[in-house]
């Protein structure tokens, strides 16, 4: 008996509604919650709030504010990537194209602010390398815990 795949049969449909860009959280939220668009956040358990994403950290000296300046990196270019993935599957979208530029540039003015204060997120940073080279000083961006 020969048998044929699945070709005249239908596996499986799909249902994805389509997804309306109207509001979002504000950049600690959005960051916290694992996305800036409500309208998606549908978390399995309750949401957590975690000290160390609040706006409002105790400042304790410049290690504090290194911390708040690269939390706040971390949660732009989250944001970015939120917006380009949106964007990807909403490119008339004329609102996200300009929150996302937006984004895009307070991403930049931040981290040139961060790597002028404290050295390079990467190896090629946004700005020019100080002397002595700052790449080796500890703690290194991904070291640095909130």
């Amino acid at each position: 008996m020969d048998k044929k795949p699945y070709t005249e049969k239908e596996m499986a449909r799909a249902y994805v509604p389509v997804q309306v860009y109207t509001t979002r959280y504000d950049l600690m939220e959005g960051f916290k919650r694992g996305t800036i668009f409500p309208e998606l956040d549908k978390p399995y358990t309750k949401v957590q709030d975690d000290p160390k994403l609040e706006y409002n950290w105790l400042d304790k000296g410049e290690q504090d504010n290194r911390r708040k300046l690269l939390r706040v990196v971390q949660a732009l270019e989250f944001t970015a990537i939120e917006f380009n993935l949106y964007l990807d599957t909403h490119p008339e979208d004329k609102k996200a194209l300009a929150d996302f530029n937006t984004t895009c540039r307070q991403l930049q003015t931040v981290r040139r602010e961060y790597e002028n204060r404290y050295g390079p997120l990467t190896a090629c940073g946004s700005t020019p390398s100080r002397y002595p080279w700052p790449w080796i000083e500890e703690p290194w961006p991904w070291e640095i815990m909130g």
